[in-house]
């Protein structure tokens, strides 16, 4: 692949981490129209938030260490 066309991947991997993160700092944005269309409670829905708040946090330290290894941009396009 060029490099011109790999700057590309990059962007579009950038781009793709950045949505994921920003789903969940507006989490409360999705959270009433989820009881509203499927009937959950609030509680129901506090536990998702608390699940990507546990899997984000405990992924911070193994994807750390990898990005030291092999580099921010490796590490970056390796989890999408």
């Amino acid at each position: 692949m060029s490099p011109n066309r790999y700057r590309w991947v990059v962007v579009l991997c950038s781009l793709i981490i950045q949505i994921n993160l920003g789903t969940m700092y507006i989490w409360s944005v999705f959270k009433n129209p989820l009881i509203r269309q499927f009937g959950w409670d609030s509680v129901s829905t506090s536990l998702i938030f608390s699940i990507i708040i546990i899997v984000f946090f405990g992924s911070t330290i193994p994807w750390g260490r990898i990005q030291d290894k092999i580099g921010p941009r490796w590490a970056a396009f390796s989890m999408d």
